[in-house]
């Protein structure tokens, strides 16, 4: 879902400390957007959810945010976030993940990436150490990555993409090399801060095989 398409951008801010609630809906409004404390008071339904995670959360508990949400698309904001958190609250269900002390313009584009129906992951100063450049893929690594971010099992992705398992196995290796990472939650993590996947790309993938062809 994109509202953003067509309707002005509106968030719905939820933050239990007053000075973040404060600050995230003026750097929001600075920014044009239409925000509120209360899903409901927006008739079309926000185009983004901006969550500051408490920090006893549990992945249930993101799990019934997104339930209340309705399909809004949420961005979590975590304190003194990790990477590995933040790729774990996107497998969990958050189209974003973000530190709370990123930059706010940072912010303002995350949110809007998010509404835009993409994945967003920033760890802000505590980013892990690979390169600035993204990795060249080939079209089917895209493709497989895309599917290994929304969570498809390699026989899923085999199927999907009409490959062997075994050419979906020799693929995510490939991609562990060039992503330098070694588990799927990194993978998500260093592909999201690339802007190597989109998430209504990936819906659109997984409902339409790709032609069978060379790995």
């Amino acid at each position: 879902m994109s509202h953003s398409r067509t309707l002005a951008l509106s968030a719905v801010v939820i933050a239990p400390t007053p000075v973040v609630r404060r600050g995230l809906t003026a750097i929001l409004s600075d920014a044009g957007w239409h925000v509120v404390d209360d899903v409901g008071d927006i008739d079309a339904g926000p185009s983004v959810a901006v969550w500051e995670l408490p920090a006893a959360a549990t992945p249930a508990d993101i799990s019934g945010m997104l339930s209340e949400l309705d399909g809004t698309p949420l961005l979590v904001l975590v304190a003194a976030a990790t990477p590995d958190v933040l790729g774990a609250l996107v497998s969990a269900g958050a189209r974003g993940a973000v530190d709370r002390d990123i930059e706010e313009m940072a912010l303002v584009q995350a949110a809007r990436a998010v509404a835009d129906g993409r994945t967003v992951v920033n760890a802000g100063a505590r980013t892990d150490a690979a390169g600035s450049r993204p990795p060249t893929l080939t079209r089917r690594e895209s493709q497989v990555l895309a599917l290994l971010c929304a969570g498809r099992t390699n026989h899923e992705i085999a199927e999907a993409l009409v490959i062997s398992d075994n050419t979906v196995k020799n693929h995510v290796r490939r991609l562990y090399e060039k992503l330098q990472v070694r588990s799927r939650t990194e993978a998500v993590v260093r592909a999201a801060r690339w802007g190597l996947v989109r998430i209504d790309g990936v819906d659109a993938l997984a409902g339409t095989p790709a032609p069978a062809g060379p790995g």
